[in-house]
């Protein structure tokens, strides 16, 4: 017989490994995300562990790991696994902030050089506290692009807001302009929108977040 510790540990230990034979099958290919058995084990500190590793996996493996990830949130049947996964996600997918611009714009087109026509943002106002007046953009400036990755021709106003939610706090980027049929770059560290409550701000960024895991995980569950 097992003393009761021992079994207790035996028993954790079979059911991890049920936990990631089971999530297998629905991984694609031979990806699958690691450290399963770790965020699932009896001792806190390889739990703790675990989630690190699986955090810097994440952070390193991007293309791959947001649809694994759900993935492995919606098969297990471990509320260790569950919880560690979901938190891991909100770090590194959802909770980054996305940089604040401060200006205001009407779409226009603008041709290049060499003749390729790409979306400009024709400025219309800054403000002194938003990434651009910083960097040094100003009223009438044409911005093409960013880290000289052109906004594409005929962009809606939709896509263009999609590039811009997605350049986040604290990056540093190059914003392409033509100013006076000049083409310059005005280099910056991203800055976040000035928040007299950041608390309020944070719990909006959560609501958020939840709501898009939710719709997230009920795409995938009607898939499979």
């Amino acid at each position: 017989m097992f003393p009761p510790n021992s079994m207790l540990s035996y028993t954790r230990c079979i059911g991890a490994l049920v936990i990631y034979s089971l999530l297998v099958p629905f991984l694609y290919g031979d990806e699958r995300v690691p450290f399963i058995e770790e965020l699932a084990a009896e001792e806190y500190n390889v739990r703790e562990e675990g989630s690190l590793k699986l955090k810097k996996w994440a952070l390193e493996n991007k293309t791959i790991t947001l649809d694994l990830m759900l993935q492995t949130y919606l098969v297990s049947a471990d509320p260790e696994v569950k919880g560690r996964v979901y938190v891991v996600i909100e770090e590194v997918f959802q909770m980054k902030k996305a940089a604040y611009f401060g200006i205001t714009y009407k779409i226009h087109s603008a041709r290049l050089p060499d003749g390729k026509e790409v979306t400009a943002l024709r400025v219309q106002s800054l403000k002194s506290s938003g990434s651009a007046s910083l960097a040094g953009v100003e009223k009438n400036d044409l911005i093409i692009g960013f880290n000289g990755q052109y906004l594409p021709a005929n962009s809606k106003k939709e896509e263009l807001a999609s590039i811009l939610s997605a350049l986040n706090v604290g990056e540093k980027t190059l914003i392409n302009i033509i100013r006076n049929e000049k083409q310059l770059s005005l280099r910056v560290t991203l800055r976040g929108r000035p928040s007299d409550d950041e608390g309020a701000d944070l719990a909006r960024k959560q609501k958020e977040f939840q709501d898009w895991f939710t719709l997230k995980v009920k795409e995938l569950t009607l898939k499979n």
